[in-house]
């Protein structure tokens, strides 16, 4: 991935209009959210209100038993192995329970990988789904409605998990995501398993190539 362009966008005008981003076709309207706004700070930031009853889950946990894909990924497409870093800044404004927002990692609708911040019995936590065939859930307290936060997709099947701002990041999960020789969905995403009435602004958004993730241990 190392003749990856660097995308950087932050949302002034139209992302699809270059042909990079695009609405995952995963829910009504061929993907398309129930409402987006470009420049929604005045002269930057792309707003995202999710259909209602939308959902990444496969699985785990709830019965009778829960398979949901149809939220909303606005990603570039490339093949894998990747070798990315993408990063988002954004701000979630809840309504509903499970609100949610951030980054993802799809490859079909039994492998993928989601991580930002979802509204969860009355607080707003910093979570990770990974799933492969079965969706598993990580969540840790976090402080406020806006996050700063990066994924990195990685040869060897691997993603890592980092959130924090300018020098300040600190990795909260490294995971196994099956990704093979398929093509590989990578971007922000949102949905609103409970009820629409939810949005998002995305600050800005990065995608670009990386020599690997300096982990110490």
């Amino acid at each position: 991935m190392e003749d990856f362009p660097e995308l950087f966008t932050k949302f002034e005008s139209d992302a699809c209009a270059s042909g990079r981003l695009a609405w995952h076709p995963t829910c009504v309207e061929d993907g398309v959210p129930k409402r987006v706004q470009h420049a929604a700070d005045g002269a930057s930031g792309l707003l995202v209100e999710p259909h209602g009853k939308t959902d990444y889950w496969r699985k785990t946990y709830y019965e009778p038993l829960l398979l949901k894909s149809d939220g909303h990924i606005l990603a570039v497409t490339v093949q894998s192995p990747p070798k990315l870093v993408a990063e988002t800044h954004l701000t979630l404004n809840v309504k509903s329970q499970f609100d949610q927002a951030g980054l993802m990692v799809f490859v079909d609708d039994e492998h993928w990988l989601k991580t930002g911040l979802e509204y969860c019995d009355g607080k707003i936590y910093l979570g990770c789904v990974v799933t492969n065939g079965f969706s598993d859930w990580s969540t840790q307290d976090w402080p406020s409605n806006k996050l700063s936060i990066r994924v990195y997709a990685l040869p060897n099947d691997s993603c890592v998990v980092e959130a924090g701002s300018g020098d300040d990041w600190k990795m909260i999960r490294i995971a196994h995501l099956a990704m093979g020789d398929q093509k590989v969905k990578l971007g922000v995403y949102t949905c609103s398993p409970t009820a629409a009435g939810a949005s998002t602004v995305f600050h800005s958004l990065s995608i670009k190539a990386t020599s690997g993730y300096d982990h110490k241990a």
